[in-house]
């Protein structure tokens, strides 16, 4: 159980390479990552390299970004982007967005991880290496808010999405199973704040709440 550990933007492994492991690891709530406003960010990882697994972990920290602008990120409580496996691991931990001004490109916000996209880097390995999301689950809350314009937003519970596809698309060949989301996900416009492009939560079987809007 880690306790007491801070961090400015940076993982515990900053990139978990191919066939990278990481289990049986939990966040004491007393850790602290404050993300910056470009980038991937996550207690685990800022990113897990294809085939990587990142098993029965857990997070129990809030995460906590108070900015003027921002431009591209992917922020969640374990990994902010995945392409290999997240089987076992849940959140309890809130994720709080605050923008007073724009952010000018994509940002993705979820639960467990922040952005998935496996390709089809696991076709012919056999059952079960399609499988980017096993049993996780997410209980915090998650809240964006932003004065300004936000060029493309998604969230989600359990994550926020992949490429623009569903993680459970012909082409990304991922899926998502025994998934569940019970904490809430909500975003707020302030002081004439817009959505320039769109909002959406990926979709997946074996989703409850994903999303949660």
């Amino acid at each position: 159980r880690l306790k007491n550990w801070t961090s400015d933007a940076t993982a515990l492994f900053t990139t978990l390479g191919d066939g990278g492991v990481v289990k049986n690891l939990t966040i004491d709530e007393s850790c602290v990552l404050t993300p910056a406003t470009t980038g991937n960010f996550g207690f685990m990882a800022e990113i897990a390299n294809k085939y990587s697994v990142i098993v029965n972990c857990e997070n129990n920290a809030d995460i906590t970004l108070n900015a003027a602008t921002a431009e591209r990120f992917r922020i969640a409580s374990l990994v902010g982007v995945s392409y290999g496996s997240v089987k076992n691991c849940t959140n309890n931990g809130d994720i709080t967005i605050n923008i007073s001004g724009d952010v000018v490109d994509k940002c993705y916000l979820g639960g467990v991880v922040g952005y998935v996209n496996i390709s089809d880097q696991f076709k012919g390995k056999g059952e079960g290496y399609d499988i980017a999301l096993d049993n996780c689950v997410n209980s915090g809350n998650i809240t964006y808010t932003v004065d300004g314009i936000v060029g493309y937003l998604n969230m989600g519970g359990v994550t926020a999405g992949t490429s623009h596809e569903p993680i459970a698309s012909a082409y990304f060949k991922g899926k998502a199973k025994n998934c569940v989301n019970t904490g809430s996900v909500s975003y707020t416009f302030k002081n004439g704040g817009s959505l320039a492009d769109n909002a959406g939560s990926a979709g997946s079987n074996n989703y409850h709440n994903i999303g949660g809007v």
